[in-house]
């Protein structure tokens, strides 16, 4: 793993779970160095968890403490959904514009004028685009407003 470019590195730590990632930075040098930089972390804090963060500076005073605290709430929602119990009602359909109304979660103002957070990938939309999204209505969210919805599939429209 030493002849792999340190950006390359940054790259796989992007896309590891968190447990291999801890042991790649216990045996490698260059992975032991992204693991101390908040940078890295507040990175990867705002990708994994779907999540635009206006804050200069992380809420406990570390990315990494944050990115832990974000896992345990994941962990915490994951527990409480079971796929296999999904009601079919929880599906749902949404057209409308991507807006900048959302604290922590993208936000979507519905043709219907309703405000809805989303969670997942939206992949390159941005504020402004008219979609049309797909998914499951949570029954908990960290996004702190509106309906939040865990996209499925999202197209424009």
């Amino acid at each position: 793993m030493d002849n792999i470019d340190i950006s390359d590195k940054f790259g796989i730590a992007m896309r590891i779970n968190t447990r291999s990632l801890a042991s790649l930075c216990m045996k490698n040098t260059d992975f032991s160095e992204i693991c101390r930089n908040e940078d890295f972390w507040r990175a990867k804090y705002q990708q994994d968890f779907g999540l635009r963060d206006y804050r200069n500076r992380p809420v406990t005073g570390s990315w990494l403490e944050d990115y832990k605290r974000g896992e345990d709430r994941l962990d915490d929602y994951k527990q409480g959904q079971d796929e296999d119990e999904q009601d079919d009602d929880d599906l749902v359909q949404i057209s409308g514009h991507l807006t900048d109304e959302g604290v922590e979660c993208q936000a979507l103002r519905g043709d219907d004028g309703k405000l809805y957070t989303l969670t997942g990938d939206i992949g390159e939309y941005k504020v402004g685009d008219r979609v049309q999204v797909q998914g499951n209505r949570a029954q908990i969210s960290f996004c702190m407003q509106g309906i939040t919805i865990a996209v499925t599939d999202i197209k424009s429209l």
